[in-house]
């Protein structure tokens, strides 16, 4: 499974590569919290998932969403906004998108099982 995982936090990135890792597909996930950089690996490269955290330094997951939804090689891929804590608004807004949501739980075991279980019922 080839993921493309959106996150600021390096912490947060190295322990979710960690735990993918464990799963057996850590050579197939691809990070970035940059525009241009996200821009160019979601138009050159096939995913099977996206990952986003939704706060993020600059742009936020609303930001990375259209781009995704406006590539013509990852358009239809699942897409998974993970966050520790959205407002309503951002919570409608992710509903607006079409797009799952997982509350980033502290426990990153916990985390990587939500995300394979979602990857499931989007299948």
């Amino acid at each position: 499974m080839r993921v493309i995982l959106v996150e600021d936090d390096d912490v947060a990135a190295q322990l979710t590569e960690m735990y993918f890792s464990k799963l057996g597909f850590s050579d197939d996930v691809d990070r970035t919290y940059r525009i241009k950089p996200f821009e160019h690996l979601i138009n050159t490269n096939k995913y099977d998932v996206a990952i986003v955290d939704y706060h993020l330094q600059v742009f936020d997951a609303p930001d990375f969403i259209k781009l995704i939804k406006g590539s013509k090689i990852n358009s239809r891929i699942p897409i998974i906004v993970i966050s520790h804590e959205l407002s309503l608004d951002e919570e409608r807004q992710v509903k607006a998108f079409g797009v799952h949501y997982i509350r980033r739980p502290d426990n990153y075991e916990i985390f990587v099982e939500l995300i394979m279980k979602h990857l499931r019922m989007m299948n």
